[in-house]
């Protein structure tokens, strides 16, 4: 198992800059790689592409933007959800290690469009 531990800040311009702060490694895997995302009320996520050796798709994730959490608030008789707004956030991911990744992009999809904020060999 890898995980992959980020910061990404929200620079003067607006861009997001992503850095990796940290990887562990260890013995194990997960039955479930997945995350759960709330696509119901956020249009911006992060898309994880994992590239093998051959520089071809292994994985595709998508995971909610870290500077746009989704909090829920509680009243008497509802529950709603809101989205924040964060000028710098730390998030992780992980995946199984098969020995075959090469390669991470992350990009920031928004509105139908999506752009490369992270790439780094592993």
């Amino acid at each position: 198992m890898v995980y992959l531990f980020f910061e990404v800040e929200r620079a003067s311009d607006g861009k997001e800059i992503v850095k990796l702060m940290d990887k562990k490694v260890s013995e194990g895997f997960f039955k479930n790689e997945e995350f759960g995302t709330a696509k119901d009320i956020t249009n911006s996520n992060y898309k994880i592409v994992l590239m093998d050796k051959n520089n071809k798709i292994y994985k595709t994730s998508i995971i909610d933007n870290p500077l746009s959490p989704v909090f829920e608030s509680y009243a008497k008789d509802s529950m709603e959800k809101q989205i924040g707004k964060l000028d710098k956030a730390e998030f992780f991911y992980r995946y199984n290690d098969n020995g075959n990744v090469e390669e991470i992009e992350i990009h920031k999809v928004e509105s139908n469009t999506s752009k490369l904020v992270f790439k780094l060999k592993l």
